[in-house]
């Protein structure tokens, strides 16, 4: 499982869906052109391997194609939207896949963002935030962290009107810097070499133009993907590729597909529609859902025809319920040994009643701890609330997991990483008479076990959601506490163990039901 939005000293490569060639042209979304028996296009909502739509994907066989370059599950986090090739047995919830493709929609400089933190324009495109918008490490506040001149990679989905619809957003890692979007032409001057894609002007006199013909077929509508080595000016996008994309899925006829995303175009008549720019074909699938719009936000499952269209068998709005904020959590953070922790950021997560969490208040600031530790936010009454703290310098070694009723009282412990890394630490005071989990972090060197010290040791649940974090002392002993029961978690927590010049260690399924030991060991890369 790759730890999520919170996790310390290690840059997650957001992502994008649809292909990007590695060089030469492209003749559909897979770009592999063998017969698959499911195509799933979405947002990734959890991992152990990777989970898009519903459905979990063993990937420990899979081949990942990120942004045109191969990688790893590791490149990927909550809330990317991945395209997966696959195998899928009919109702099925567990799948296998073969291939793994993400991309970016958005790379590039910010150029503003609005004082309410629900939007920003990065390479002149209008980026929308939601509560179910996943930001990166630095913006637990809110994209309100961010400045004219940062650069952030962003996914998401286009809707109608050519926005960007986030589902996640972080900073650039460290290194060259990226320059590129993806999304329909808006308007096309041939004679000039220039065309609109939403705000943005892109000068292609100087690209080279994927596939070789695409001079003749940029036309409004068409998805096109456009990268430039440098955009200083804030104007004019000095194109260095284009690629026309997403004009059909590739893959055998009658292989099963299962599409998340807005509906940016619709006929006449609602038979036939584009999710993203990917052509889907409406039959009788829209009973129950009233009529079709552009701008909806729609799940399909279907299969494909001999043309690349997804023939949908079913189709259904969104699954998002989130309840209303009708209680009060009043919380209080400290740390044993030097009282209460001020300024410290309030992650929380909403039990959602069809299944899933929300990632609550990230629209707007993330509520902060004030100089008593204290804080008090609104919350909904009769769900499972997990509550997760940061601040630089800190550990929440044991997780806090409450059912809320109309006011719900919270106390917080965090622990300064400086006291863990010491020897023989006390436990935090929150372990007295509580569940654990404890074990030694070990470094492999020549075939022989050494404990590690100041190892970063996560433990995640569903979705990815962070419940604790600690390190490892000087003998490599690490310890958390009150983690998630199975009812919560259903595939167990997971922990991940990381530490600089290694491989992460991944263990998934812990028994969280009584004290455990759980030794880990890392590799050097």
């Amino acid at each position: 499982m790759t730890p999520n939005r919170f996790r310390l000293g290690c840059a997650l490569v957001a992502a994008w869906i649809f292909l990007v060639s590695c060089g030469g042209t492209s003749d559909g979304i897979d770009g592999t052109g063998s017969p698959i028996s499911i195509l799933s296009y979405g947002h990734v909502s959890g991992f152990g391997s990777v989970e898009v739509n519903g459905v979990h994907y063993d990937t420990s066989s899979a081949s990942f194609l990120i942004d045109g370059t191969a990688g790893s599950g590791a490149d990927l986090g909550l809330g990317d939207i991945v395209f997966v090739a696959g195998q899928l047995a009919p109702r099925a919830t567990r799948g296998t896949a073969q291939q793994v493709v993400s991309n970016h929609v958005l790379q590039g400089e910010v150029q503003s963002v609005a004082a309410d933190a629900a939007s920003m324009v990065a390479l002149g495109q209008t980026v929308r935030v939601d509560q179910h918008t996943v930001l990166g490490l630095g913006l637990e506040a809110g994209i309100t962290a961010l400045a004219p001149g940062d650069l952030v990679s962003v996914s998401g989905f286009r809707n109608d009107a050519g926005d960007v619809l986030a589902t996640r957003i972080a900073r650039q890692a460290g290194g060259t810097a990226n320059f590129k979007t993806t999304g329909a032409v808006t308007s096309v001057d041939s004679s000039g070499q220039r065309l609109q894609i939403n705000g943005l002007t892109v000068d292609y006199s100087a690209a080279q133009l994927l596939p070789a013909d695409a001079a003749n077929a940029l036309a409004p509508g068409v998805f096109v993907e456009v990268k430039a080595a440098t955009f200083t000016d804030g104007q004019v996008f000095r194109a260095t590729s284009v690629e026309i994309t997403r004009q059909r899925f590739a893959g055998a006829a009658d292989a099963g597909a299962d599409v998340e995303g807005y509906i940016t175009s619709l006929d006449s008549n609602g038979g036939t529609f584009h999710i993203d720019g990917l052509p889907i074909v409406a039959t009788g699938a829209t009973d129950g859902i009233g009529t079709l719009a552009t701008g909806t936000r729609l799940q399909v499952k279907g299969a494909l025809n001999t043309s690349g269209q997804v023939v949908a068998g079913q189709i259904r709005t969104f699954p998002f319920s989130i309840p209303p904020n009708d209680g009060q959590l009043v919380g209080h953070v400290f740390d044993a040994a030097s009282g209460p922790v001020s300024d410290a950021v309030v992650g929380i997560f909403v039990g959602l009643p069809n299944g899933g969490y929300s990632y609550t208040y990230a629209t707007g600031t993330l509520p902060k701890t004030d100089a008593n530790g204290a804080f008090s936010v609104p919350v909904p009454t009769g769900v499972s609330l997990t509550v997760f703290v940061t601040k630089p310098g800190f550990v929440q070694p044991c997780a806090v997991v409450v059912q809320t009723n109309t006011v719900t009282s919270v106390d917080v412990e965090l622990v300064a990483q400086s006291t863990l890394d010491a020897s023989n630490p006390p436990p935090p005071r929150s372990a007295a008479g509580a569940i654990t989990t404890t074990g030694t972090v070990y470094e492999l060197v020549a075939g022989n076990r050494q404990p590690i010290a100041g190892a970063l040791v996560w433990f995640t649940v569903i979705l990815d959601i962070p419940v604790a974090t600690t390190v490892s002392d000087r003998d490599g002993h690490y310890l958390a506490c009150n983690l998630p029961s199975a009812g919560l978690s259903p595939n167990g927590v997971a922990l991940t163990a990381q530490e600089p010049g290694f491989v992460d260690a991944e263990v998934d399924g812990i028994d969280t039901s009584r004290s455990t030991v759980v030794d880990v060991e890392i590799k050097h890369r």
